[in-house]
């Protein structure tokens, strides 16, 4: 993908994920990299963070997250098992679905 792609479908999901949005925000992002902010309980904050390699889309992007939770360290090994060639709407799909059912 190119730089311009990937720029405009960050953008989009910035438009999305605004600061604003109840749930989950783009808070800051890069061409390489992307940080989001989750909330899980209403009072429960999760920052999540994705490095984005200059193979994306063909090599996934690589997520983790500033915690100890086992739980939500399983959530993102299994975005590992997301299809190759997945865009990041793809990712933030199965990332959502992963936290709220891990941690509810």
């Amino acid at each position: 993908m190119s730089v311009s792609g990937l720029k405009a479908e960050l953008k989009f999901l910035e438009s999305i994920f605004d600061t604003n949005h109840e749930r989950f925000r783009i808070i800051d992002w890069k061409p390489d990299e992307l940080s989001c902010q989750f909330n899980v309980t209403g009072e429960k904050l999760l920052i999540i963070h994705c490095n984005i390699t200059e193979s994306y889309p063909s090599t996934p992007p690589i997520w983790f997250v500033d915690s100890d939770d086992p739980s939500l360290a399983q959530v993102l090994e299994r975005l590992e098992d997301v299809r190759k060639g997945s865009t990041l709407v793809v990712n933030l799909i199965f990332l959502m679905h992963f936290v709220i059912h891990c941690t509810h």
